[in-house]
């Protein structure tokens, strides 16, 4: 689909891997959707999958999802991801961020993935361990990140979480 002139696109649940640079370049695709699978489904969308196109909204299906370091990058439109109601492992945050569980047998969802593109503030919630390689890359309107004070638990921040932003003032906890 490489470059294609695709708006949107519905994928088949026999589908389990989604190949780097699948929708890179499709500058009209603006919607990806799966269909409805059961939960001992699983797919696996690899880096630089999106890159360089203009999708919107991604609606992840309910199943074992895997999300490679480099899923979104290049995704500089992307801002809706809707998920199963029914999913476990993965939550859409306050409608900004993409949060996963680091350890399925815990209830608390530490991993921050993806921020949606259009965010101008981001209040890293205390409860995140880490921030994903590109997880705020191309937020072009970004302009503060905060942390909370004494009470983050970040430990981590990928490489390129930050790329091609707007921010002009950002604190980094000591805890990294």
């Amino acid at each position: 689909f490489q470059g294609s002139q695709i708006e949107s696109i519905l994928i088949p649940p026999q589908v389990e891997i989604i190949n780097d640079f699948a929708f890179s370049e499709c500058r009209k695709l603006n919607k990806i959707e799966f269909i409805e699978r059961s939960e001992s489904n699983s797919i696996l969308i690899r880096n630089f999958a999106f890159f360089d196109s203009e999708i919107e909204c991604l609606s992840l299906p309910l199943g074992n999802i895997e999300l490679e370091d480099a899923w979104c990058r290049g995704t500089p439109k992307l801002t809706d991801i809707i998920l199963n109601s029914k999913s476990k492992d993965y939550l859409f945050f306050e409608n900004k961020y993409l949060l996963k569980k680091s350890n399925k047998m815990n209830e608390l969802f530490d991993f921050l993935l993806f921020s949606r593109r259009d965010i101008k503030y981001a209040m890293i919630p205390p409860f995140i361990t880490n921030i994903s390689a590109y997880a705020f890359e191309q937020c072009k309107n970004m302009i503060n990140v905060e942390f909370p004070v004494n009470h983050s638990k970040i430990g981590s921040i990928g490489e390129y979480a930050f790329a091609y932003t707007s921010i002009k003032k950002i604190i980094i906890p000591s805890t990294i």
